[in-house]
């Protein structure tokens, strides 16, 4: 039985492509979250270029080497000492 011959099955067929193409133009890609906002991917920090015998691509990071790691945590320990909002949420965060 064809979904002409029943109007029943042919409107379940006509929902269901509505749904699938509503959730493909709600599609997030979830490689967007590596990449800055011109569209280029992060520098990994110790990435090897290629993801290991998992599969499993290494984490991707701001910053390319320790040194900067140290920056940005001095810039974050400065913020936590001196920004009212940053104060705010940290004393909101252990209450």
């Amino acid at each position: 039985m064809s979904t002409t011959e029943n109007p029943q099955l042919a409107h379940i067929e006509r929902r269901l492509v509505e749904s699938f193409d509503r959730l493909w133009d709600n599609f997030v890609d979830p490689t967007d979250a590596f990449c800055d906002h011109d569209g280029l991917r992060w520098t990994q920090v110790g990435a090897t270029g290629a993801a290991g015998a998992t599969g499993i691509l290494p984490v991707s990071a701001p910053f390319s080497d320790e040194s900067q790691l140290v920056q940005i945590r001095n810039q974050c320990r400065l913020l936590a000492m001196q920004n009212e909002f940053a104060i705010n949420g940290h004393e909101k965060r252990v209450t």
